[in-house]
C-alpha cells in the first residue's frame, strides 16, 4: 500500500530491531510504508495467513511516553467503534515488546494530497463523490461524539474497487471524544496544538474547545484543493497560517470554486463563526446531496439562501465560551491581519469646481480610529518599516511568542491547580 501513513520520511527503522525479515509478534515484517514522529507503519503477513497487512507501531523512542501510548488506545478505540465503508478498519491491536501496535487492512492506491499533487484538480464528478463518501463517515463519528481534528488529504486515502473510486479516512491518533472531561495530552504539554496549519479551524488556532465543526471547517478547505488542484491556505511560515486561520477575516474563494456546484455548501462549512458554519457533517452532508441531486436532474446549483440544512437538522450545541487567552489570540490575529492587507485603491481627485462656484468648507479632520487592545503590544514590538512601508516578518515572529506564551502559560498553571485542586 503506498502512502497508507500520512507522514511519509525516510526510510528507518526506530521501532527497535524491527525491519523487513524479522518478525514482530505473530507478524512477519515485508518492508517499511511510512514512518512518522509517533510511529512506523510497516507491510506485514500475520503468522500462517497469506494476506498482507498494515502493521502500525510505536516507536521505541515513546515506550515511558504516557501520551503517546493513550493516543494508540485512542486510535484503537475511535476506529473499533466506526465500523464505517469509508473509514480504514482495524484488525487487531495489542501490545508487544511494550509497544503497543495497530492493524489495519492493506490497501492499494495513493492518498489525496498525492492524488491533487501529480494529477492536479478533480472533476466536479469526482469531487462530488468523494466529498460524499468522506462526509458520510465523519456524520458516523460526529454522531457518536467523536470529532476526528486532523482532516486533510494527507488523511484521505483513495482507492478503486468494483464500485469504482473512493476514499477513506486515516488516522484517527488526534480524535477526541466531545464533551469528554479529561485533559487534552496535546494540548496541556507544553501548549502545543493538536491538528496541521494549513487546515486549522480559527477556534482550533485560538485553543478553544473543539467540536465537529472543526472538521467541518477543514473539509471544507479539503473540497476548495480539490477543484483548483492546490491548498487554499498559504503562507511563507505556519504563522501566516495561523494569522489567516484565526482572524475573522472571510475567506475569499477562488473565481474556480465561486463558478462550481459546490461554492454555497463550501462557503458555509468555511465560516468563520461557528454559529454560521455547519456544526456537524450531517448538515453539510444533506446541503450537498440536495445540490447534486438538483445538478444531476439539470439544474442550477441552488443558491446558498436554498441551503437551509442548518435550520432542520434539529438543534446542535452552541460553542463554549472562549477563554481570556483566546481572546487575546484572537485580538492579535486581527490586528496582524488587518495591517496586511493591501490597502484599498487611492481615490481619484474630484472634477475641478467652476468658477462660479465656492469650494465647501474643509471638514474637520476625523479623529483616529481606536486601536484594539492588542495595539500597545504591537506598538512595543513594532519592528522597521521597509522603504515601500511593507511591514517585516519579525513583527510576525514577536508576537506569536508573545501571545503563545501568555497562552501556554494560562494553560499549564490552569492544568497544575487543577491537578492539585
Amino acid at each position: 500500500m503506498q502512502d497508507h501513513h500520512p507522514r511519509v520520511m525516510a526510510s528507518g527503522d526506530r521501532a527497535g530491531k524491527i525491519g523487513p525479515g524479522t518478525t514482530f509478534g505473530e507478524y512477519r515484517i515485508l518492508g517499511i510504508l511510512g514512518e512518522g514522529g509517533s510511529g512506523t507503519v510497516y507491510r506485514a503477513t500475520k503468522t500462517g495467513r497469506r494476506d498482507v497487512v498494515a502493521l502500525k507501531v510505536m516507536n521505541a523512542e515513546h515506550v515511558g511516553d504516557e501520551g503517546e501510548r493513550q493516543r494508540f488506545a485512542r486510535e484503537a478505540e475511535v476506529v473499533k467503534r466506526l465500523a464505517h465503508p469509508h473509514v480504514v478498519g482495524l484488525l487487531d491491536y495489542g501490545f508487544e515488546r511494550e509497544l503497543p501496535y495497530l492493524v489495519f487492512p492493506f490497501l492499494e492506491g495513493q492518498t489525496l494530497e498525492k492524488r491533487i499533487a501529480t494529477e492536479g484538480a478533480l472533476g466536479w464528478d469526482l469531487v462530488g463523490r468523494f466529498s460524499e463518501q468522506a462526509l458520510s463517515a465523519l456524520e458516523m463519528a460526529h454522531g457518536m461524539g467523536i470529532a476526528h481534528r486532523d482532516i486533510k488529504p494527507a488523511n484521505l486515502f483513495c482507492v478503486r474497487g468494483r464500485d469504482g473510486e473512493s476514499v477513506q479516512i486515516l488516522d484517527f491518533g488526534t480524535a477526541k471524544i466531545v464533551g469528554d472531561k479529561a485533559p487534552d495530552d496535546e494540548v496541556t504539554r507544553a501548549g502545543v496544538l493538536v491538528g496541521t496549519p494549513r487546515y486549522m479551524a480559527p477556534e482550533q488556532v485560538r485553543g478553544e474547545p473543539l467540536t465537529p465543526a472543526a472538521d467541518v471547517y477543514a473539509f471544507g478547505l479539503v473540497m476548495v484543493e480539490m477543484i483548483t488542484g492546490e491548498p487554499f491556505v498559504t503562507g511563507a511560515s505556519d504563522f501566516e497560517m495561523y494569522v489567516s486561520q484565526g482572524s475573522d477575516a472571510a475567506h475569499e474563494l477562488p473565481d474556480e470554486v465561486l463558478g462550481s456546484p459546490f461554492a454555497a455548501v463550501i462557503a458555509r462549512a468555511l465560516a468563520k463563526g461557528v454559529d454560521v458554519r455547519y456544526r456537524l457533517a450531517s448538515q453539510m452532508l444533506a446541503d450537498l446531496r440536495a445540490l447534486l441531486s438538483r445538478v444531476s436532474h439539470g439544474e442550477l446549483a441552488p443558491p446558498e439562501a436554498e441551503l437551509e440544512a442548518t435550520s432542520y437538522l434539529g438543534i446542535t450545541p452552541a460553542p463554549a465560551a472562549a477563554s481570556e487567552s483566546s481572546v487575546k489570540l484572537r485580538q492579535a490575529f486581527n490586528a496582524i491581519a488587518s495591517r496586511s492587507r493591501p490597502p484599498p485603491p487611492a481615490s481619484t481627485a474630484p472634477p475641478a469646481l467652476p468658477d462660479s462656484v465656492s469650494p465647501p468648507p474643509a471638514l474637520p479632520d476625523a479623529p483616529p480610529p481606536e486601536e484594539p487592545v492588542i495595539a500597545p503590544v504591537i506598538a512595543s514590538v513594532r519592528p522597521p518599516t521597509s522603504p515601500t512601508g511593507a511591514r517585516t516578518d519579525r513583527l510576525g515572529v514577536w508576537l506569536m511568542v508573545l501571545v503563545l506564551v501568555v497562552a501556554s502559560a494560562v494553560a499549564v498553571v490552569a492544568y497544575v491547580m487543577k491537578r492539585h485542586a
